[in-house]
């Protein structure tokens, strides 16, 4: 689902249920219209702020992924040049008498 649809999928299924409990209950048009209209302004604002920190959220796990796929290619090892047998005994310490 994409983000924008995020707060008016919220805000709509707030509102269904708003207008079936008003049947249900059977309370009059202007006090369900009232309750209808608050609930959607409500459910709205929530699903706005759902809306941001799903964004957030989904922002830093792409940065988190960009950034291990940057260390992983930064890591990857040259091949090294074999060292001459001379070398590879001063390094050890060993000498020769």
């Amino acid at each position: 689902m994409q983000r924008r649809y995020i707060a008016p999928a919220i805000m709509l299924t707030a509102g269904a249920i708003t207008i079936i409990l008003n049947i249900i209950y059977r309370l009059e048009l202007l006090a369900s219209l009232k309750r209808l209209l608050l609930v959607l302004l409500i459910f709205y604002i929530i699903g706005k702020v759902a809306e941001k920190i799903i964004g957030k959220i989904t922002d830093n796990q792409k940065k988190m992924e960009g950034a291990k796929e940057s260390s992983l290619e930064e890591t990857v090892l040259e091949p090294t040049e074999p060292q001459d047998n001379q070398e590879i005994e001063n390094e050890a310490g060993i000498t020769e008498d």
